[in-house]
Protein backbone atom coordinates (compact mmCIF):
# COMPACT_ATOMS: atom_id res chain seq x y z
CA UNK A 1 0.00 0.00 0.00
CA UNK A 2 2.98 2.26 0.74
CA UNK A 3 4.24 1.71 -2.51
CA UNK A 4 0.99 2.72 -4.63
CA UNK A 5 1.42 6.06 -2.49
CA UNK A 6 5.26 6.41 -3.03
CA UNK A 7 3.81 5.80 -7.06
CA UNK A 8 1.13 8.08 -6.77
CA UNK A 9 3.29 11.27 -5.02
CA UNK A 10 6.47 10.22 -7.91
CA UNK A 11 3.66 10.57 -10.26
CA UNK A 12 2.13 13.85 -9.00
CA UNK A 13 5.56 15.26 -8.78
CA UNK A 14 6.23 14.43 -12.48
CA UNK A 15 3.05 16.48 -13.62
CA UNK A 16 3.69 19.37 -11.83
CA UNK A 17 7.33 19.42 -12.84
CA UNK A 18 6.68 19.16 -16.38
CA UNK A 19 8.64 16.04 -17.54
CA UNK A 20 7.38 14.12 -19.75
CA UNK A 21 5.21 10.95 -18.79
CA UNK A 22 5.80 8.91 -21.87
CA UNK A 23 9.73 8.36 -21.01
CA UNK A 24 8.58 6.89 -17.93
CA UNK A 25 5.75 4.73 -18.84
CA UNK A 26 7.68 3.73 -22.07
CA UNK A 27 10.78 2.48 -22.97
CA UNK A 28 12.68 3.12 -26.26
CA UNK A 29 15.76 1.64 -27.78
CA UNK A 30 17.62 1.59 -30.85
CA UNK A 31 17.99 -1.96 -32.67
CA UNK A 32 21.15 -2.73 -34.40
CA UNK A 33 19.61 -4.10 -37.34
CA UNK A 34 17.31 -2.68 -40.28
CA UNK A 35 13.65 -2.47 -40.26
CA UNK A 36 12.77 -5.31 -41.69
CA UNK A 37 15.09 -7.58 -39.42
CA UNK A 38 14.20 -6.13 -36.53
CA UNK A 39 10.53 -6.58 -37.02
CA UNK A 40 11.37 -10.35 -37.84
CA UNK A 41 13.86 -11.06 -35.18
CA UNK A 42 11.35 -9.92 -32.32
CA UNK A 43 8.83 -11.54 -33.69
CA UNK A 44 11.02 -14.85 -34.19
CA UNK A 45 12.58 -14.26 -30.77
CA UNK A 46 9.47 -14.18 -28.49
CA UNK A 47 7.59 -17.11 -30.71
CA UNK A 48 11.03 -19.04 -29.67
CA UNK A 49 10.89 -18.40 -26.20
CA UNK A 50 7.40 -19.36 -25.96
CA UNK A 51 5.48 -15.87 -26.28
CA UNK A 52 2.56 -15.65 -28.23
CA UNK A 53 2.45 -12.85 -31.40
CA UNK A 54 -1.67 -13.39 -32.42
CA UNK A 55 -1.15 -10.71 -35.48
CA UNK A 56 1.21 -7.55 -37.12
CA UNK A 57 -0.09 -4.21 -38.03
CA UNK A 58 1.88 -2.62 -40.50
CA UNK A 59 0.79 0.44 -39.44
CA UNK A 60 2.52 2.72 -42.25
CA UNK A 61 0.83 0.80 -44.65
CA UNK A 62 -2.56 1.17 -42.57
CA UNK A 63 -2.05 4.95 -42.81
CA UNK A 64 -0.87 5.49 -46.66
CA UNK A 65 -4.41 3.67 -47.52
CA UNK A 66 -5.83 6.26 -45.63
CA UNK A 67 -4.40 9.04 -47.50
CA UNK A 68 -1.41 9.79 -45.23
CA UNK A 69 2.04 9.02 -46.95
CA UNK A 70 4.57 11.21 -45.24
CA UNK A 71 5.72 8.69 -42.72
CA UNK A 72 8.44 5.91 -41.74
CA UNK A 73 8.04 2.61 -41.42
CA UNK A 74 6.36 1.46 -37.85
CA UNK A 75 5.01 -2.42 -36.90
CA UNK A 76 3.39 -2.83 -34.30
CA UNK A 77 3.47 -7.04 -32.73
CA UNK A 78 1.60 -7.76 -30.06
CA UNK A 79 3.16 -9.95 -27.57
CA UNK A 80 1.24 -12.31 -25.08
CA UNK A 81 2.64 -15.12 -22.36
CA UNK A 82 -0.25 -17.31 -21.33
CA UNK A 83 0.78 -18.65 -18.43
CA UNK A 84 0.46 -14.84 -17.02
CA UNK A 85 -2.31 -13.54 -19.16
CA UNK A 86 -4.40 -16.20 -17.80
CA UNK A 87 -3.49 -15.47 -14.47
CA UNK A 88 -4.91 -12.07 -14.59
CA UNK A 89 -8.10 -13.09 -16.58
CA UNK A 90 -9.15 -15.87 -14.79
CA UNK A 91 -10.05 -13.46 -12.07
CA UNK A 92 -12.86 -11.07 -12.71
CA UNK A 93 -10.96 -8.22 -9.99
CA UNK A 94 -8.19 -8.44 -12.56
CA UNK A 95 -9.89 -8.15 -15.96
CA UNK A 96 -10.11 -4.49 -16.07
CA UNK A 97 -6.37 -4.46 -16.97
CA UNK A 98 -6.89 -6.31 -20.00
CA UNK A 99 -6.90 -3.30 -21.93
CA UNK A 100 -3.42 -3.86 -21.68
CA UNK A 101 -3.02 -7.14 -23.34
CA UNK A 102 -1.75 -8.40 -24.93
CA UNK A 103 1.33 -6.05 -23.76
CA UNK A 104 2.44 -4.27 -27.72
CA UNK A 105 6.18 -3.90 -29.11
CA UNK A 106 6.10 -1.65 -31.82
CA UNK A 107 9.13 -1.39 -34.46
CA UNK A 108 9.93 1.92 -35.84
CA UNK A 109 12.15 3.94 -38.18
CA UNK A 110 12.31 7.75 -37.59
CA UNK A 111 13.15 10.61 -39.87
CA UNK A 112 16.98 9.76 -39.78
CA UNK A 113 16.59 6.05 -41.20
CA UNK A 114 17.23 4.65 -37.36
CA UNK A 115 15.64 1.43 -36.30
CA UNK A 116 14.02 1.73 -32.57
CA UNK A 117 11.74 -0.71 -30.57
CA UNK A 118 9.06 0.75 -28.05
CA UNK A 119 7.68 -1.38 -25.51
CA UNK A 120 5.36 -0.32 -22.13
CA UNK A 121 7.56 -0.18 -18.68
CA UNK A 122 5.96 -3.01 -17.30
CA UNK A 123 7.92 -3.43 -14.10
CA UNK A 124 7.58 0.10 -13.25
CA UNK A 125 3.70 0.71 -14.08
CA UNK A 126 2.93 -2.45 -12.64
CA UNK A 127 3.88 -1.44 -9.37
CA UNK A 128 0.90 0.65 -9.28
CA UNK A 129 -1.12 -2.68 -9.76
CA UNK A 130 -2.65 -5.63 -7.23
CA UNK A 131 -0.49 -8.38 -6.46
CA UNK A 132 -1.53 -10.56 -8.44
CA UNK A 133 -1.10 -8.36 -11.61
CA UNK A 134 1.82 -6.42 -9.92
CA UNK A 135 3.54 -10.55 -9.87
CA UNK A 136 3.20 -11.18 -13.32
CA UNK A 137 3.62 -7.79 -14.67
CA UNK A 138 6.90 -7.71 -13.39
CA UNK A 139 7.54 -10.84 -14.71
CA UNK A 140 6.53 -10.11 -18.00
CA UNK A 141 8.82 -7.45 -17.78
CA UNK A 142 11.90 -9.00 -16.66
CA UNK A 143 11.22 -11.44 -19.81
CA UNK A 144 10.37 -8.76 -22.46
CA UNK A 145 13.76 -7.34 -21.70
CA UNK A 146 16.13 -10.39 -21.85
CA UNK A 147 13.90 -11.60 -25.42
CA UNK A 148 15.16 -7.86 -26.39
CA UNK A 149 18.55 -7.98 -25.53
CA UNK A 150 20.18 -9.51 -28.52
CA UNK A 151 18.16 -7.02 -30.59
CA UNK A 152 18.81 -3.64 -29.13
CA UNK A 153 22.07 -1.32 -29.06
CA UNK A 154 22.28 -1.18 -24.74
Amino acid sequence: MIKKYIYSILLLSIVITGCRTETLMFKESQSKYDFETTVNMVKDTFLTTGWLVPWETDIQKRYIKEGYSDMTKATILPICRPEGGYNIIQHDKYKLITPLMPLQISVYEKQDGKVYISRMRVKMMSNMMSRTSRKNMKYSGKLVEEVLEGVIIK
